[in-house]
């Protein structure tokens, strides 16, 4: 999450360092996919409960 803030911070212009403020609200620009893998795992599918990470990346960058 550190990174995410980090971006959300510097893209309003505010120091990465710090946190956001309370107020603040997020970018649609920044975007984080939190679960229960590890990153290497991103994208592999080993069953059905898996995610297809490669279907996501399309859809983000074809928004």
């Amino acid at each position: 999450m550190t990174c995410r803030t980090s971006a959300e911070g510097a893209y309003a212009g505010r120091p990465h360092t710090g946190p956001m403020p309370v107020d603040a609200t997020g970018s649609g620009r920044y975007q984080m996919l939190y679960g229960p893998w590890f990153h290497i795992q991103l994208g592999v599918q080993r069953n059905t409960a898996d995610i297809d990470i490669h279907a996501i990346e399309l859809a983000w960058f074809d928004r």
